[in-house]
């Protein structure tokens, strides 16, 4: 529901670059600030994940090419 409104509501009003630019930024600062830490991500040790409260059957990371300029690689 809150994924929805977000994306309806501010990046589907954007041009593609200016919504990667605007997460990639949302993203790096909320690993400066420690918020990374409230997804809580725990594996199951089935292959399962369990973030942000929700159930994944398998792992899942940031969709290919979502760092397409590898700005963010550590």
């Amino acid at each position: 529901m809150f994924y929805s409104f977000v994306f309806k509501n501010v990046f589907a009003k954007m041009g593609p670059e200016r919504a990667h630019h605007l997460v990639m930024a949302v993203i790096r600062v909320a690993g400066a600030v420690g918020l990374t830490r409230l997804a809580r991500v725990r594996r199951t040790g089935r292959g399962e994940v369990q973030a942000f409260g929700l159930h994944f059957d398998a792992p899942f990371g940031l969709a290919a090419g979502f760092d397409k300029n590898r700005s963010e690689e550590r």
